[in-house]
C-alpha cells in the first residue's frame, strides 16, 4: 500500500490524504510530506525574489559581502 504522499502546501492536495490516513486502514501507515521542490523553490521565490527586485543591478550577488579569511 501507499506509504508516502508528497504534495505542495495546497490544502486541496494534502487534506484528502490526511483524511484517508485517519479513516482508511489501507492508508494507516502512510505519511503526507511537503515536496522538497516546493519547500525549497517556494521559499526561494517568497524570500529571495523580493531582494532581487530591490537590488538596482537585479543580482543578489551584488548584495552579499564576501567572506575573506584573515591572512597573517
Amino acid at each position: 500500500m501507499n506509504r508516502l504522499v508528497l504534495t505542495d502546501e495546497d490544502e486541496a492536495e494534502y487534506a484528502p490524504f490526511q483524511c484517508a490516513i485517519a479513516t482508511m486502514p489501507e492508508f494507516k501507515k502512510s505519511n503526507v510530506m511537503l515536496c522538497t521542490f516546493h519547500g525549497i523553490w517556494q521559499s526561494f521565490k517568497k524570500d529571495l525574489y523580493p531582494l532581487l527586485d530591490d537590488n538596482p543591478n537585479g543580482q543578489l550577488l551584488g548584495m552579499l559581502t564576501p567572506i575573506v579569511p584573515n591572512q597573517i
